[in-house]
């Protein structure tokens, strides 16, 4: 396995992820669940499913690894600051944690698989460049 999908693979952004998920769907305290608060919250799980099915659906050789680390620390301390909302229900925490879905958002969209699904045209004419780069280099082996 090419060490580049080894480092995308194994990044730890891919190891938080879950952990979000878990803060957002376990229970919130009664305390948190008036109108305002619980539409924040709604709004913070519809960010995290969107930039779910983006990571899900990631082509790991072109997916660059600079967006990637810049997200894990956003996605840590948003979990951390859900938690601590959880727990301490200081809703200032509320607009910190909104302030980094925002960032995640933005972060998301920096990832090829945020935008909308190629046409086979579109597929054929990258898939054909990837394969011709492939061939490019392993015919440069044969001649070594």
């Amino acid at each position: 396995m090419p060490a580049w999908i080894k480092q995308i693979e194994n990044h730890e952004l891919f190891k938080e992820w879950p952990n979000l998920g878990n803060t957002l769907s376990s229970d919130w305290p009664s305390s948190v669940k008036s109108a305002e608060e619980f539409l924040d919250i709604a709004r913070i799980t519809q960010i995290y499913e969107h930039i779910s099915s983006v990571l899900d659906n990631l082509t790991l050789e072109t997916t660059p690894l600079s967006v990637l680390n810049s997200m894990a620390p956003v996605v840590k301390k948003l979990d951390a600051v859900l938690r601590a909302l959880k727990s301490d229900i200081n809703f200032q925490h509320l607009g910190n944690a909104n302030s980094f879905a925002d960032t995640l958002l933005a972060q998301s969209q920096q990832l090829p698989s945020s935008r909308p699904l190629l046409s086979d045209e579109e597929g054929k004419k990258q898939f054909s460049a990837y394969i011709a780069a492939i061939k490019l280099h392993t015919e440069e082996l044969r001649k070594v």
